[in-house]
């Protein structure tokens, strides 16, 4: 009896560890909104075309490409133009019990931060974060994960303004240079809150910090590294655990 029991609490296991979720896009916009289900080359699946009217939805189940890279669900207004002014619904499922997803202005903020992400998971609580990536080399602050059975939702229009002005702020400027540097500085909260992000991909990464007490004030000596490169016109990435990215043009 004791040995039926325990049988049968192991494949109720296994089944929900083997569920799938599923990435849904819906449009509550009162205008057409164009997606286009782009798979990294090479991973033996094609691109997925549809038009969105007001109150239609699109729904894929987690998919894992044999690359092992990832899908781009990218999100226009204009059916013409998929390479600026686009919002990207980006995730990699590699069937190992968590999928790795984000959004990304970072070709583009066209809904101005009116959209919405939602979740629902039954083997573990997910609440997404509603922030999108704002530069290229942004994970911190864009990259997020669920358990694999997690169906999230990116409603647009939804009527929920979301904190994300500096994607916008990113998406508009003006790139001056295309060459990479990079430089070591000594940097304070002041100087990082006034730095402009560009569409370069301008990356602030901390390598040290130091706190030392100084005649009685406490001072924190941070250095850090910055590097500056072009971004990509497509957005393509590759998410793993290390939050590794990869960049390439579309074909």
């Amino acid at each position: 009896m004791y040995a039926i029991l325990a049988s049968a609490a192991l494949l109720a296991t296994t089944a929900v560890a083997q569920s799938v979720g599923s990435a849904t896009v819906v449009s509550k916009c009162n205008y057409d909104v164009f997606l286009a289900n782009v798979p990294a080359q090479g991973g033996g699946f094609n691109e997925v075309d549809r038009t969105l009217k007001s109150g239609d939805s699109y729904t894929q189940q987690w998919t894992e490409l044999s690359n092992g890279n990832g899908w781009s669900i990218k999100l226009s207004k204009d059916k013409t133009n998929w390479n600026s002014d686009i919002m990207q619904y980006e995730y990699t499922f590699h069937n190992d019990g968590i999928i790795w997803y984000d959004l990304s202005d970072v070709n583009g903020n066209p809904w101005s931060g009116d959209w919405e992400i939602t979740a629902n998971a039954t083997s573990s609580p997910c609440t997404p974060k509603q922030q999108a990536y704002r530069y290229a080399t942004d994970d911190a602050y864009g990259m997020q994960s669920c358990s694999q059975d997690a169906d999230i939702t990116v409603t647009l229009c939804s009527g929920e303004s979301q904190n994300d002005g500096a994607a916008a702020s990113a998406s508009s400027s003006v790139a001056a240079a295309s060459s990479t540097f990079s430089s070591v500085a000594q940097t304070t909260n002041s100087q990082a809150a006034s730095t402009a992000l560009t569409t370069l991909a301008t990356l602030v990464s901390t390598s040290s910090a130091v706190t030392t007490n100084d005649a009685g004030a406490t001072v924190t000596q941070v250095a850090t590294a910055v590097v500056t490169e072009v971004a990509t016109v497509t957005h393509w990435r590759h998410h793993s655990k290390r939050h590794a990215r990869a960049h390439a043009t579309a074909a």
